[in-house]
């Protein structure tokens, strides 16, 4: 930090003073509580405030104490520059009644509290999104209620006419959308988020897959749906050149609003785990999720900084984990294999940087095992899946292992396994 930065820095803190003397002032009997909301990638955008806003609305917000608290949201500016992932997805929080408004004024108050919140501490308010914030497991108001995100009948409009122009989708076909998360996305921040591009890319290159995969499950989609890749920054073409499917992800006609239409048009989705997924979430759409990775579940239920729970746009929704194949054993682990190699290290999540390191592979999902997730998911979102007891016991075993508080009664407040996954893996309960 250069000389003239530390002196600004000094003056704002100063002057910021009294308005934080005035918070802590009033804090017993008025509690004002600035949260930010994140704006560098679609999942931080999204998520912590539809979660936030739902739980609000919904009266299922925990008592933090007995005075009365005020909530005030505002735009995070970035450290690194004012990159926004999608414009009108900061649009449509705009229109939250709940939500105050993003002006320039109120970001600039805000990070400067941020600034003295730094130097001084907390105290009378809070300047990020708490995980006590949620509510208590019992109330899953992001997975009961409608959502509060809603386009209006102008951007129906806007959206069906785009649609039709650009991709000769009509207004009443069905969509269904698909994404294959790469690096190029991370990639193709590194002049605005510099060594943190490199972290995350580093960090969560193992979640990463090819668009080939989903090739089978969108050939047969598309004889039903109209299915589109989605994406913002992709490696690879779709490759797949046939009527009803669509490479919006490298379209020239691509563009934030469209983004968010076509998720909240859709009738469900299929995609690796990535903060686009938290799109179509917010628009209660079903999500099926490939290439899960067992020990960042675990991680979320023990590990580090976490709440200790697993992440509120999972609940309910289908997954299938990818498999942990020992180079020392030479074979596949086992799940009870898998939860004592995360549970021997500190960050389990980190664990999944280095395989190479700690003696084993990730193994993908195949395309048979993503077309099977598909079907299910497909049926789960047209109301037509019938639940068999056998998986019942097999999924009960799954999480019984994973060592999470589990009961058979709560497991629609958990993550699904997928049906014919766990079948014919059932070597994984051993």
């Amino acid at each position: 930090m250069c000389f003239l930065t530390k002196i600004r820095k000094g003056f704002v803190i100063a002057c910021m003073m009294p308005f934080v003397a005035i918070l802590r002032l009033i804090r017993p009997w008025l509690w004002i509580k600035f949260y930010r909301v994140k704006q560098d990638r679609i999942g931080n955008q999204t998520m912590e405030f539809a979660v936030c806003q739902t739980e609000l609305a919904h009266r299922f917000m925990p008592k933090t104490d007995k005075c009365r608290e005020l909530i005030v949201f505002y735009a995070g500016v970035e450290e690194n520059g004012k990159y926004v992932a999608n414009k009108f997805l900061l649009k449509l929080i705009k229109r939250e009644k709940m939500s105050a408004r993003f002006s320039w004024l109120l970001t600039k108050f805000c990070n400067y509290l941020r600034d003295f919140h730094e130097v001084f501490g907390g105290g009378g308010f809070i300047l990020s999104y708490p995980d006590a914030f949620l509510a208590s497991e019992s109330e899953f108001a992001f997975v009961k209620y409608p959502p509060l995100f809603r386009l209006r009948s102008s951007d129906v409009k806007k959206g069906e006419y785009e649609l039709e122009k650009f991709f000769r989708c009509g207004r009443d076909a069905q969509i269904v959308t698909f994404f294959n998360r790469d690096s190029a996305y991370v990639e193709s921040l590194k002049d605005i988020f510099g060594d943190n591009a490199k972290h995350a890319a580093y960090c969560h290159s193992n979640r990463n897959s090819s668009i080939r995969n989903l090739h089978e499950a969108m050939i047969l989609m598309s004889k039903k749906y109209f299915c589109f890749r989605m994406g913002k920054f992709v490696l690879e073409p779709l490759g797949l050149k046939q009527d009803n499917l669509v490479d919006y992800a490298t379209s020239e006609y691509r563009s934030d609003f469209l983004d968010i239409y076509i998720f909240a048009k859709s009738r469900f989705y299929i995609g690796d785990e990535s903060g686009i997924n938290i799109v179509p979430c917010i628009f209660r759409k079903s999500i099926g999720l490939i290439n899960g990775q067992i020990s960042e579940c675990f991680a979320a239920l023990y590990g580090g900084d976490t709440r200790k729970s697993l992440p509120r746009h999972l609940i309910g929704q289908t997954l299938i984990p990818q498999k942990y194949y020992s180079t020392k054993r030479d074979r596949l682990l086992n799940l009870s294999e898998i939860v004592a190699l995360a549970a021997s290290y500190e960050n389990a999540t980190l664990l999944m940087t280095s395989c190479d390191k700690y003696g084993f592979k990730l193994i993908k999902n195949t395309p048979q095992e993503i077309l099977d997730l598909t079907l299910e998911v497909e049926k789960k979102a047209n109301d037509e899946w019938e639940e068999d007891y056998d998986h019942f016991k097999r999924e009960d075993e799954f999480w019984k292992i994973m060592g999470a508080p589990y009961k058979s009664k709560d497991r629609f407040l958990f993550p699904r396994i997928g049906n014919q996954y766990l079948k014919e893996n059932e070597w994984l309960l051993q």
